[in-house]
């Protein structure tokens, strides 16, 4: 909790600023050239303005009228050219041939080539690891072997997929796969799973660490925590919230590890696992949320720090708001947020279930009493109510908080009143 130092008091230190057309469809079709018979031509520009008659195939002169013998009526242009019917001779017979041959060979090795990635006549010899995730379409998954290089004609191979029901074949999980397999071979090579086992469904409460939820998954034989932590600090994650995240250290994914219920598969690989988390926090942080973080003048992480620490520290969900206007309080009056949650984070094993002085001290850039501004990173995995909370603090002036006997905390705009209720019989420790 913020302890007993007045916003007036604590001006020293690091400043910290508040967070605070054009028819393409139209055009293309104006562009088939009319001939007429007078054998004038037409030029277009390369931008599409009026086509400009050329003046040397044409000179404007008056029509004059001329009957056929049959007593039809024709309009001729005075002077214009008759078009003669063209003889294309020996020479045009040899080049149609030719091209006629030519084209048949383009047809045959692109059938060629399509061939010999359906049924693997010729193909490389390689291995490869695929991950299939549960909600991936036939789109994805050839997009998947395609990128791991099991396969090479996308459209062919979901063409095949679609006419064998491979939707209802292929199951989720981790394969390796050689890719000189033919298609059926693939198909098959993804729905029978060595050594995968049951589904098992977990939930992971608001407030987990990311310690805590890999602990969870290893003792449920998900997958090892050693895995887990080795693919969150090197995997690339392909998500715009990750962003500028450094790669090395796994704690880079707190936060953003979505508490909710999942379903698992015995012996999933961690990529999958994790893909799992990040996918969901990806849709729960909706079009919605990050307009309105970037209207409030926030990142993404920086509302995950604060809407972290808004979740270790509220005593019930109406605190949320405000806990996060003290936060946002001090920050701007550039005191310490001196929050002890950050600090427990900073311990970590070394944590005993209470904070000493000493505990205070501590050398981390999470820990709130020595640093000021927010911590080096999120502290555990904040649910949407703690994330909503953060982009709209309450407005008040509160500079402190303290939990009571009732298990809810009392606000204060003052430290005076902060230590009286502190010394109190109604203070919870």
């Amino acid at each position: 909790m913020p302890q007993d130092f007045d916003p007036r008091e604590n001006l020293t230190g690091e400043n910290n600023d508040r967070f605070d057309s054009l028819d393409l469809d139209r055009l293309l079709d104006g562009l088939d050239a009319e001939e007429y018979e007078s054998g004038a031509t037409q030029k277009f520009t390369s931008t599409g303005h009026t086509p400009e008659i050329m003046e040397e195939d044409y000179q404007e002169a008056p029509a004059k009228e001329s009957h056929s013998d049959h007593g039809k009526r024709h309009l001729h242009s005075a002077g214009a050219k008759r078009r003669r019917p063209r003889r294309t001779g020996c020479a045009g017979a040899i080049l149609y041939a030719v091209f006629v041959i030519a084209l048949s060979c383009v047809l045959a090795t692109g059938a060629w080539v399509v061939a010999n990635d359906v049924l693997a006549l010729s193909k490389e010899d390689m291995k490869a690891t695929v991950v299939i995730d549960k909600d991936d379409s036939i789109d994805d998954i050839a997009d998947k072997l395609k990128e791991a290089g099991i396969i090479e004609q996308k459209a062919a191979f979901k063409f095949y997929a679609n006419f064998a029901d491979a939707q209802e074949k292929i199951e989720p999980g981790e394969y390796t796969l050689n890719s000189n397999s033919d298609y059926y071979a693939i198909v098959n090579g993804l729905s029978t799973q060595e050594g995968l086992g049951d589904v098992v469904r977990l939930s992971f409460p608001e407030g987990f660490t990311l310690d805590e939820i890999f602990l969870r998954l290893e003792e449920n034989e998900i997958c090892t925590a050693e895995k887990l932590r080795q693919t969150a600090a090197t995997y690339k994650f392909d998500y715009a919230f990750l962003e500028g995240l450094p790669y090395g250290d796994y704690h880079r994914l707190e936060g953003y590890l979505f508490p909710d219920t999942y379903d698992f598969y015995e012996n999933e690989s961690p990529e999958s696992v994790i893909s799992r988390f990040l996918r969901n926090f990806n849709s729960k942080y909706g079009e919605q949320l990050v307009a309105a973080t970037e209207a409030q003048g926030f990142t993404v992480q920086e509302v995950v720090i604060i809407a972290s620490m808004i979740e270790k520290e509220a005593g019930g969900p109406d605190e949320r708001t405000s806990i996060a206007s003290v936060i946002f309080n001090r920050l701007d009056a550039d005191m310490r947020l001196q929050i002890d949650a950050t600090v427990v984070y900073a311990l970590g094993e070394d944590y005993t279930g209470t904070i000493s002085y000493e505990d205070l001290e501590v050398d981390s850039p999470y820990n709130t009493y020595q640093n000021y501004g927010l911590p080096a990173g999120p502290i555990c995995s904040p649910g949407l109510s703690s994330i909503k909370a953060a982009i709209t603090p309450k407005d008040t002036n509160y500079y402190y908080y303290a939990l009571g006997t009732d298990g809810y905390h009392r606000f204060f705009n003052d430290a005076d009143s902060f230590n009286a209720f502190v010394n109190s019989d109604e203070y919870g420790g």
